[in-house]
């Protein structure tokens, strides 16, 4: 989808903030306010959960902008990572797709530990 060039800085910027904002524990409170807003809707307090809502959003946190790249491991489409990885995924739907363009699939991370990217 992107050239060799692109890739990494996409990477970087979607795969490496998007995991910072979302397990770096930075956001824990504003997504502990964000279920209690859930739970307070499923309730039928609306106003109540509204104001949680504001207040999680005025909270949350997102990633700064970095200047560099995540390690080249995370930006290799599988027919250039080994002979063994693009042997196995020739002819298969992964056919040309990233790692973490596999892993957004369905079955992606089974398929991925079957053919020996990681145990």
């Amino acid at each position: 989808m992107f050239s060799d060039k692109a890739r990494p800085a996409m990477t970087t910027l979607t795969r490496g903030q998007n995991s910072w904002v979302n397990f770096s524990g930075a956001n824990d409170e504003s997504n502990q306010l964000f279920k209690e807003a859930r739970n307070l809707r499923k309730a039928g307090k609306h106003s109540e959960a509204k104001a949680i809502s504001t207040k999680a959003i005025d909270s949350f946190k997102f990633a700064e902008q970095k200047l560099g790249f995540l390690p080249d491991k995370f930006n290799r489409i599988l027919e250039k990572r080994s002979t063994k990885i693009g042997g196995i995924i020739a002819g298969t739907q992964y056919s040309g797709m990233t790692v973490a363009e596999i892993l957004n699939t369905p079955k992606g991370r089974e398929f991925l530990r079957k053919a020996g990217y990681f145990n």
